[in-house]
């Protein structure tokens, strides 16, 4: 087993989980059958809640990315993804059916504030570990490590830090649970936790993947844009490095597992189950990967695919 699959064992178990209790497409006729939107329960969002909300990001916005999609290494984009987030944030809700299935969230970073979940930053570290055991991982690491570089450009441009006190870092609704008001009610206590904080305005990045004209509709002002159209340098990337050939990738990949099996077979050798121990044998192993790829190798930002226009919204905190 290599170790993206190890790292994805737990996140798969759980998404299995939810399928056995639910049968497949159980909360969308759940919804439409019997749930009314009062019967949603909300809440501070827990750190045994994280699986739920990583396997509710996959499902929300899947990664469609050609080179990995349907492996492993697609889902750990996503946990790296979601634990991006939650490694930001100082506070959130959740909302569950009362079935106890995931509805929706907000995780908002209020400036000042303590952070949420101190362990994220161990877990996301784990991640980013893990998929840098592979060529392919490494490209997706760079293309969304860039991602978060032109949001900050943007940040910067039109100086949105300087007149807010907090940013919404990640707001989603279940798929199978939209239509039930889950949108509009995490969105009004959002404002109430931002309110009681003493947040006065706020603002958000969002994408042309996502539906942004829910933010249009709330009365949020678009500060910032980034449009693809105005960026062809975007479009001039490959899924690998050209100076890579097929069969280099195919060692590179095999060296990489190999190298993070010894490193697992390490850790249950010496007994070290934590989470601390896993990162540091993952790094190893992707550093292992990395020296295989050599000066050839080296990832440049033409190894990245960024095609979505972003956006930078800005709100004031109203409760009405």
């Amino acid at each position: 087993m290599s170790a993206e699959q190890a790292g994805m064992q737990d996140g798969a178990k759980n998404r299995q989980r939810g399928e056995v209790r639910n049968g497949r497409g159980g909360i969308a006729a759940l919804a439409k059958a019997s749930v009314r939107p009062e019967m949603v329960q909300y809440a501070p969002v827990q750190w045994d809640d994280v699986e739920d909300v990583i396997t509710g990001f996959d499902r929300t916005w899947p990664i469609t990315d050609p080179a990995i999609v349907g492996t492993p290494m697609a889902a750990l984009a996503s946990r790296y993804l979601t634990l991006h987030y939650l490694d930001l944030a100082t506070q959130g809700t959740i909302g569950r059916t009362p079935n106890g299935e995931f509805a929706g969230l907000t995780l908002t970073r209020v400036v000042g504030q303590p952070q949420l979940f101190t362990q994220a930053r161990e877990a996301l570290e784990l991640t980013e570990a893990l998929m840098r055991t592979s060529p392919k991982g490494q490209r997706k690491l760079a293309q969304l490590q860039e991602f978060f570089a032109q949001e900050r450009e943007l940040e910067d441009e039109c100086l949105v830090r300087e007149d807010t006190q907090a940013e919404l870092e990640l707001f989603m609704v279940n798929p199978d649970t939209r239509g039930m008001g889950v949108g509009g009610a995490l969105w009004r206590q959002m404002l109430e936790s931002l309110a009681a904080e003493g947040v006065t305005a706020f603002f958000l990045h969002t994408d042309s993947s996502c539906d942004y004209s829910f933010y249009d509709h709330k009365g949020l002002q678009r500060v910032a844009q980034r449009l693809h159209a105005d960026h062809p340098e975007d479009d001039d990337s490959d899924p690998y490095p050209v100076n890579l050939t097929d069969q280099q990738i195919a060692r590179l990949e095999a060296q990489a597992e190999a190298v993070a099996g010894d490193a697992a077979a390490g850790d249950a050798a010496a007994g070290d189950t934590g989470v601390s121990g896993g990162a540091d044998a993952a790094g190893d192993a992707g550093a292992g990967a990395a020296d295989g790829l050599g000066a050839a190798g080296d990832l440049a930002p033409g190894a990245v695919t960024l095609t979505d226009d972003q956006y930078i919204y800005m709100g004031t905190v109203r409760l009405v």
